[in-house]
């Protein structure tokens, strides 16, 4: 149904046109590339700020509200603080950032501990591997630091007048280049 809308859209933006050009879509047609969170948060895992404030001003466009968009953050952080502890509990000494999927999968999965695929719930594997190779990144001092500043950045944009999408921004830079083991 979206996608009917927007190229039905695109068409009365076009009018008469005998051709459609690709600044015609851009114009009228709305990213509907719902894959776009996924992208903010796996750049933000990364900590590449370029990417992650790219996609972060484009879900504020695409009409994301920063509330949403500010758990989606929580969830993250808080998914490579559970990583960052399976680095430093089941798997120490045994992950190295150069682990391949398939020896994590067969090798190491297992072996984390009951309370750690307990806290990992039913994620996918490659998601647990991801989130491993993220973690490796930081540190959990720096993960819980950031957990804290999104409690204060919640409390803030619900009780000040200041725009919630700059605090956002300067949250992500924050995160990206201040965030180091």
């Amino acid at each position: 149904g979206l996608f009917a809308a927007e190229l039905e859209k695109l068409c009365l933006y076009v009018g008469d046109a005998t051709t459609i050009s690709e600044a015609d879509v851009r114009t009228s047609v709305r990213d509907l590339a719902e894959s776009w969170i996924f992208d903010f948060t796996k750049a933000l895992a990364q900590r590449q700020a370029a990417p992650a404030l790219v996609l972060l001003r484009a879900l504020f466009e695409q009409g994301e509200h920063p509330l949403r968009l500010l758990s989606v953050i929580a969830r993250e952080l808080r998914l490579l603080l559970v990583a960052r502890d399976c680095l430093n509990g089941s798997l120490a000494g045994v992950w190295t950032p150069r682990t391949q999927y398939t020896a994590f999968r067969d090798r190491l999965l297992p072996s984390l501990s009951d309370s750690e695929r307990e806290t990992l719930g039913s994620l996918h594997p490659y998601v647990v591997y991801q989130c491993l190779q993220n973690a490796s990144r930081t540190t959990a001092n720096a993960l819980q630091h950031g957990i804290m500043a999104l409690q204060e950045m919640d409390v803030a944009i619900k009780s000040t007048p200041a725009d919630p999408r700059l605090r956002l921004e300067a949250f992500v830079l924050e995160v990206c280049g201040g965030v180091r083991q």
